[in-house]
């Protein structure tokens, strides 16, 4: 009885059909982590590009002047929606863009004139509502919309705000508390010296 379960042992030991999967279960939960990580760091990157596209899109509808053109007597509020509505459509659904977009356009006598104050309140910091941050947090009350006349300076800012899922880059790029980041796109441009709508 002791005999026939001694060489038993001995094949179990020197069998290593198994090695692979138990191996596999060692590694695959740091690896599938980092393969999700590189994924979502992928991802944010194309959203990133993709607001710049879309910012691109709309900066050379208004310094061409088309935008207030095709806009011309609408309320303020409708024509900010039209805008990111031009945005959105420059952002292939990657995301609720209708949702979680923000923008700032401002305008400027000279490019010395530009100030375009951070979107995030630290913690502790005074958001434009009078509420105390108590994380670090986007601000939407600093976004402003008004789309300058004929050779005025325009800056054009887009926000998203992009909840983090894979724990292994959250500390690397979150900006926004511990889970969240804050992707933008900016561009400064002269309007053309078009007519006044």
């Amino acid at each position: 009885m002791f005999g026939k379960r001694m060489p038993t042992t001995r094949k179990l030991r020197s069998d290593r059909r198994g090695a692979t999967a138990v191996e596999f279960a060692l590694i695959a939960t740091p690896l599938f982590i980092l393969v999700f990580g590189l994924i979502e760091l992928m991802l944010i990157f194309l959203i990133s590009s993709a607001l710049e596209n879309g910012v691109a899109e709309i900066s050379r509808d208004l310094r061409t002047g088309e935008f207030q053109f095709a806009n011309n007597g609408q309320p303020l509020d409708q024509q900010e929606q039209a805008f990111r509505n031009i945005i959105c459509q420059n952002v292939f659904d990657l995301f609720p863009c209708a949702s979680n977009l923000e923008v700032d356009v401002q305008n400027f006598g000279s490019f010395g004139d530009i100030t375009t104050p951070s979107p995030i309140v630290p913690t502790g910091g005074t958001l434009s509502n009078g509420a105390i941050a108590t994380t670090p947090t986007f601000d939407p009350g600093l976004n402003r919309f008004s789309t300058g006349l004929a050779e005025e300076i325009v800056v054009v800012r887009a926000f998203v705000e992009w909840q983090i899922l894979t724990p292994l880059i959250a500390p690397v790029v979150a900006n926004l508390g511990t889970d969240r980041v804050l992707l933008q796109a900016t561009t400064a441009f002269r309007n053309e010296p078009f007519p006044d709508p």
